[in-house]
C-alpha cells in the first residue's frame, strides 16, 4: 500500500481549518502523514488552541504523523513544493475551506493501478463543489478551454480523463515541481502542476464519486493578500508557459457578469472605455441582463442564463459579494473600478 501524505496550505483561517482536518481524520482510507503549511499573516502556535489540541490528540490516536510548517507569506505553491519534497509516495492536496466526504481518499487511491497498454496514472481528483452545485453535462478539462468552467465544479456521474486538475487532488510525488516564479497569490499553480504531470505522459483522472465540498470562504485564504498586479503577472507567466509547452490556447478571455439591475449596469458601462483599454489584448465577454446597452461596443454579449453553466460559481464576478468581502462603503462606480482593475 502506498504511503499518503496530506498537504493543507492555510492562511488566516484558524476557525475554518478544523473542519478540513476532521474530514481528513475520518477518511475510510487513513492517510499516513499530515502537513499543515501555515502562511498566515500572524502565525499562531496551534498546540496552544484547545480545538487543535483535541484534533492533534485524534491524529496521534489514529497513528497519523503530523506537523506544521511556516510559510512566511511566500505563497501556497512554495508550501505545496515543500510538502511534495517531504512526501514518500502519494500526496493529497486539499484546501483549508473544504470538507471531503469520508470515502474520497479511498476512491482517489483506487485509480493508481497500472493498466496494460495505458500510460500510468499521475493524479486523480474528484468533484470540488459547493453543497448546492447543480448537475450538468460533463465539461472538458483541456487547456484550450482554460477560461471556461471546469468539470470538477458540477455534479455528474462517471470517470473522465482530463488535461489539468483543480484545487484538490491526489498525485504521485516527484513527477513535476510546482512553479516557483509565481507571486504569493499563486494564481494557476494547480493548473501548471497538474498539466506538467499530464505532459510527461501520465494520465489525469476525475472520478465524480469522490465529492469534496468547497465553501470558498470570504475570510482569509491563501490568496487573500494579493494585489491585482500579482494576479495579472501570474496569468502572464501562465500563458508564457503554455506557449513554451506548444499548447494552442485561444486569445485570453476576460469575462464580466452583470447579474444586477439596469442602474448598476449603467454604472459599469460608464467605465467601459477604461475597461476596453486595460483589456485591449483580451476577448471581452459580457454576461448581461440588458444587452441592448452594449450593442455596437465590439464586445461578445451572452445571456446571463448561460453564465453559471459556462463559468461555474459566480460569486467571484458579483459586485455585491465583492463589496461585502472588501467591506466597501463608497459609491458603486468606485467599487466597479476597483473590482475590474481600472481604478486610478
Amino acid at each position: 500500500m502506498a504511503h499518503i501524505t496530506v498537504g493543507i496550505p492555510t492562511k488566516d483561517r484558524y476557525e475554518l481549518l478544523p473542519m478540513t482536518l476532521m474530514s481528513v481524520i475520518t477518511q475510510t482510507r487513513k492517510p499516513d502523514r499530515l502537513i499543515i503549511y501555515d502562511d498566515s499573516s500572524n502565525p499562531k502556535d496551534l498546540r496552544e488552541i484547545q480545538t487543535y489540541q483535541y484534533i492533534f490528540t485524534l491524529l496521534n490516536t489514529k497513528g497519523i504523523e503530523w506537523g506544521v510548517e511556516f510559510g512566511q507569506r511566500r505563497g501556497q505553491h512554495v508550501g505545496h513544493q515543500l510538502i511534495q519534497e517531504k512526501a514518500l509516495d502519494l500526496v493529497w492536496r486539499i484546501d483549508d475551506d473544504e470538507i471531503a466526504e469520508p470515502n474520497v481518499l479511498q476512491i482517489l487511491e483506487s485509480h493508481f493501478v497500472n493498466k496494460p497498454g495505458k500510460h500510468p496514472v499521475g493524479a486523480v481528483a474528484g468533484l470540488v463543489i459547493p453543497p448546492d452545485a447543480p448537475r450538468m453535462e460533463v465539461l472538458p478539462n483541456t487547456l484550450n478551454s482554460i477560461d471556461r468552467a471546469n468539470c470538477q465544479w458540477f455534479r455528474w456521474k462517471g470517470v473522465k480523463e482530463v488535461e489539468h486538475l483543480y484545487s484538490s487532488y491526489l498525485y504521485r510525488k516527484g513527477i513535476n515541481s510546482f512553479e516557483r516564479d509565481l507571486s504569493p497569490v499563486a494564481h494557476r499553480e494547480e493548473t501548471l502542476h497538474s498539466y506538467g504531470i499530464f505532459k510527461k505522459k501520465y494520465r489525469l483522472i476525475v472520478d465524480s464519486a469522490a465529492v469534496t465540498y468547497h465553501f470558498r470562504s470570504g475570510v482569509g485564504g491563501i490568496r487573500a493578500a494579493g494585489k491585482q498586479q500579482d494576479w495579472d503577472n501570474d496569468e502572464k507567466l501562465f500563458r508564457e508557459r503554455l506557449r513554451e509547452y506548444g499548447v494552442g490556447v485561444p486569445k485570453k478571455e476576460k469575462c464580466f457578469v452583470l447579474d444586477c439591475g439596469m442602474g448598476d449596469t449603467i454604472v459599469f458601462k460608464s467605465l467601459l472605455p477604461k475597461i476596453k483599454e486595460k483589456y485591449k489584448d483580451y476577448k471581452i465577454i459580457l454576461y448581461v441582463c440588458y444587452p441592448e446597452l452594449f450593442k455596437g461596443e465590439g464586445l461578445e454579449l451572452r445571456s446571463i442564463a448561460d453564465a453559471y453553466n459556462q463559468l461555474g460559481n459566480l460569486d467571484r464576478f458579483n459586485i455585491f459579494r465583492w463589496c461585502i468581502d472588501h467591506k466597501w462603503t463608497t459609491e458603486m462606480k468606485h467599487a466597479y473600478a476597483k473590482m475590474t482593475g481600472v481604478a486610478e
